[in-house]
């Protein structure tokens, strides 16, 4: 995804080891362009719920 461009990845030289890493702005771009078909799998997921808790 680093090479991508949609995270970007922080190296901090210190003991542990630590890396940060954060969304770019083109992988905000993607967040919020697969943010409606998280919905529409949340919605999916409370249907099929549905259907098979009904006699």
């Amino acid at each position: 995804m680093e090479t991508d461009g949609l995270v970007h990845r922080e190296v901090h030289d210190v003991l542990p080891l630590k890396t940060v890493y954060s969304l770019t702005p083109f992988g905000r771009d993607l967040s919020q362009a697969l943010a409606p078909l998280s919905d529409w799998g949340r919605r999916r997921l409370e249907k099929l719920a549905e259907a098979q808790s009904a006699p």
